[in-house]
């Protein structure tokens, strides 16, 4: 029996440790209703299942959409992002963090990685948040957020394994007001129609 929870228990490990290193976008999925287009929102960039060994020490990527319905407005580091290099911001490397209307991008790592290494932040493992975007809806339509040019290294400048996951954002069309009327009178038929069938299969019966 003892065998038998041992062996379960290192399954769920080794299937735990197995989870691919990941960049998402944090809500997956985001609705702007349309009353709300000009107004701004933000998603997150986000890391999770960076190995311990040997961990991640830089990262860049490209997000893009369809700037026809969001434009990009911002994208910043929040406090405590996954590369914060802790009592050392000074040794932080911002190679790019820029937004536009159709993709951001970002490229973070050090200026000294030994240093790095020495004070302990690196490497880093496990996961957070990279960046946060700011958008602004533009119109009603529905748009991908897809990560290109992913690169993620170890303190040895060796490219690691990963996967992406894309997001969606839908701006929701409010549903046109000259359209109501049609469809009241469609429904009021629909009722009329099945009003007088019952009535003829009850006269009948």
């Amino acid at each position: 029996m003892m065998l038998a929870m041992l062996f379960v228990v290192s399954a769920t490990i080794n299937l735990v440790s197995a989870q691919p290193m990941t960049l998402a976008v944090d809500p997956a999925y985001k609705e702007i209703q349309e009353e709300d287009i000009g107004k701004t929102f933000t998603v997150n960039v986000t890391i999770s299942n960076a190995p311990a060994d040997p961990g991640v020490a830089g990262i860049q990527f490209i997000l893009e959409w369809n700037s026809s319905v969001v434009k990009g407005v911002n994208i910043e580091l929040p406090t405590g992002h996954f590369m914060t290099p802790d009592g050392d911001t000074a040794n932080l490397w911002i190679i790019w963090l820029s937004a536009y209307d159709g993709y951001a991008e970002y490229g973070v790592t050090y200026y000294d990685m030994n240093r790095s290494i020495e004070m302990g932040y690196v490497p880093k493992s496990g996961g957070g948040v990279l960046a946060t975007i700011t958008f602004n809806s533009t119109a009603a339509g529905t748009t991908t957020l897809s990560f290109t040019e992913v690169v993620i290294g170890d303190a040895e400048g060796n490219s690691l394994d990963f996967t992406t996951e894309s997001g969606t954002i839908v701006v929701i069309p409010e549903f046109p007001a000259f359209l109501l009327l049609p469809v009241f009178m469609i429904a009021t038929l629909v009722a009329i129609i099945i009003t007088k069938r019952t009535w003829l299969r009850n006269t009948r019966c």
